[in-house]
Order: structure tokens, then sequence, then C-alpha cells
């Protein structure tokens, strides 16, 4: 940006505060800005007329996932599927890239149809369990995704634990959700 001052009397200075924000979708790397001052008289040393800062630019994308089908006891044999709903939720700083949501199925589970990721996503089986590459997430956004499945009639009562994991090629400074 260009800033017009006042004339700056022989040995005086002027500071200026410029604010600015990085948007959530910035490559990393480090980013160098460069300040020039010019003025309408010569100056005898214009090798002191430019500065700059450089710093590096990390990216940090908060990823959380949630998951729930609604019940807490499934009968074996049901022929009516039950409706897992998988979200997740990027709180940002940075725009997560290469999102990527896995789920090692239990050995109980027999799907009912392919997980349904949102428009854009590649989502299927692959043993142990089921994935779904939902590219990049950006800043504040959410992706749900779906899956259906029953429970043989075979099947003795038991606890089953099923996790789902979300991934991404952007750092995330919490794991822990």
């Amino acid at each position: 940006f260009d800033c017009n001052l006042p004339d700056i009397p022989v040995g005086g200075s002027v500071t200026l505060l410029a604010t600015y924000s990085v948007p959530s979708n910035a490559n990393p790397g480090f980013v160098t800005n460069l300040v020039t001052v010019s003025g309408s008289h010569e100056d005898p040393n214009d090798e002191c007329d430019n500065a700059t800062d450089t710093n590096l630019l990390k990216e940090e994308a908060d990823l959380s996932i949630t998951k729930d089908d609604g019940v807490t006891v499934l009968v074996a044999g049901d022929p009516i599927p039950t409706r897992f709903t998988i979200e997740v939720h990027n709180a940002g700083l940075s725009d997560a890239r290469d999102v990527v949501v896995t789920d090692i199925w239990p050995s109980v589970y027999t799907p009912e149809g392919d997980p349904e990721g949102p428009m854009g996503s590649m989502c299927g089986f692959r043993a142990p369990g089921w994935y779904c590459e939902l590219g990049a997430l950006p800043a504040g956004e959410s992706r749900t995704i779906y899956i259906s499945y029953t429970v043989a009639e075979d099947v003795v009562e038991q606890t089953v634990t099923n996790i789902v994991y979300v991934n991404a090629t952007t750092p995330d400074p919490d794991q822990s959700n």
C-alpha cells in the first residue's frame, strides 16, 4: 500500500503500524514483506531506503470428528439398517489439506451400501474397514459422511466399540479431538 507522509525534518522519524491477516488457504513457507521509502528530495544514501521482514508461515488445522448411530442397543438379525452419521469439522486456523476419514469396521457389522460422502469426495471399502477421502476442508467448515449397517442374526451378545479417525497432511495441533 502507499502512504503519503508530511515532510520529515532532518534526524526525525515516523513510525507506521500496518496490520494484516493471512488467508486460511495460504501456502506454507517463508513470506517476505518489503517496505520502501522515497521522497521528493534527493537522498544522499539510498542504500537504506528499503527494509524487509521475513516470517515462516505455518499451517495448523484443528480437525475433530464425531460419530453417532443414534442407538445404544442393537438387535442381532434386525433387517432394518442402522445408519452412522460422521461429522468432520475444521476449527482452523488454516484450511486442512488431503483430509481422509478411516474406520476399522468391526467384524459384526455388515455394511449396507457404500459410505456416502459429500459431493466431490471419494469413499469406499478397503480392508479392514472403509475410508472417505474428503480433499480440502476449509477452516470453519464441516463435512458429513453416512454409512449404514446391520448385525447378522448369529452374532452373540457383546460390547462393540467402533472408532473412526480423521487425518490430513496439514498439521493438527490437537490430536485429542
